[in-house]
């Protein structure tokens, strides 16, 4: 996917930590499918060019965590070029995870090279830290006085156990948010006080109803458009997924939806997290939220959705977006925030 104009450093951050993940999970899914160890798989990579040997397979296989450290390997994410000699080892029942790999890698290295521009060399510290909660939100006591000495982790999706220990959590970017004093305690409302700054992008007014917001559109196949949504209720919080077609002809389209709350992105429950849908002239798409939610918790949490759209049956995603961020509170309304963490 190539970043949308106007992304924030925030977004190219998270989007490149959600790819990093989705590319050692699909290497990872070929292994295990194929019975190929990760030795043998470097052996059949002996003429790669850069050179790709085991202990560099494994600093990829950690996905986010490769990003960690003061090594020489952990500025060398897998690039397009890695990963055509990587699927040249797939079998030849494995075409549809040779696809989807190559759009990871094509992602990845697009989001690279956004936030290389935005920081220069610095950029990998930069993600790290742009993806650090200033505060975390109140949570119970660990039973395990082991567990309470350990630092705060930068987390994966559950699927994905790999070194899960190593980073700070990554709350959806929430600079300034408190979850129990600061300028926010002084609205109660569900859209802050203050007005956007002239410029920043509007979340869409057509949502899922209640209190909720969608983000701004972005870019997808044959001229349509995503928006990512959230809706906060009193016991839940649903997330969905709307794709407009403003042109004049039918477009197929492959949709994913999942939720992220307390650092950790999440697939959808009940599911399904992904839908087949032909898009009809002048229509709009949208998932069901029952589909996907989660139980609002009583502890202030930042939830958001994440949203990708592919073209016909396909999974390669080619378009991305994030709704705009709720943070929920048990004793007051939700406050939301929109690119650059202004109210809306």
């Amino acid at each position: 996917m190539v970043g949308e104009p106007g992304e924030s450093f925030e977004e190219l951050a998270y989007a490149l930590v959600q790819a990093l993940d989705e590319w050692s999970e699909c290497l990872q899914e070929v292994l295990e499918g194929s019975g190929l160890s990760r030795s043998g798989l470097v052996a059949r990579l002996r003429d790669a060019d850069p050179k790709i040997d085991n202990p560099l397979l494994g600093h990829w296989l950690l996905g986010r965590n490769q990003l960690l450290g003061e090594n020489k390997r952990s500025g060398r994410v897998p690039t397009i070029q890695d990963t055509t000699w990587i699927v040249a080892t797939f079998p030849v029942d494995a075409a549809s995870q040779r696809r989807r790999l190559m759009g990871i890698a094509k992602r990845i290295e697009s989001h690279k090279a956004q936030l290389y521009k935005i920081k220069g060399h610095q950029w990998r510290s930069a993600v790290v830290n742009a993806l650090r909660a200033p505060e975390q939100p109140v949570q119970p006591e660990p039973a395990d006085p082991a567990v309470s000495a350990a630092p705060s982790s930068w987390k994966r999706p559950a699927a994905i156990t790999v070194a899960v220990g190593l980073l700070a959590v990554l709350v959806i970017a929430g600079k300034g948010w408190s979850g129990s004093t600061g300028q926010d305690d002084q609205t109660g409302s569900s859209s802050g006080s203050a007005a956007p700054p002239a410029g920043t992008p509007t979340p869409s007014s057509d949502a899922l109803g209640g209190d909720s917001r969608c983000s701004p559109p972005k870019a997808g196949p044959s001229g349509v458009q995503l928006r990512a949504c959230a809706r906060v209720q009193r016991d839940k919080v649903a997330f969905a997924l709307k794709v407009d077609n403003p042109t004049a002809s039918a477009v197929k389209v492959t949709v994913k939806v999942n939720g992220s709350w307390a650092g950790v992105a999440h697939t959808c429950e009940p599911g399904p997290a992904i839908t087949h849908s032909t898009v009809e002239p002048g229509a709009t798409f949208t998932t069901d939220p029952a589909r996907c939610e989660t139980a609002r918790q009583d502890a202030p949490l930042a939830y958001q959705a994440e949203a990708y759209i592919a073209a016909g049956d396909g999974q390669e995603w080619i378009g991305h977006a994030f709704s705009p961020r709720a943070n929920v509170y048990a004793d007051r309304g939700t406050l939301w925030r929109c690119g650059g963490d202004v109210p809306c």
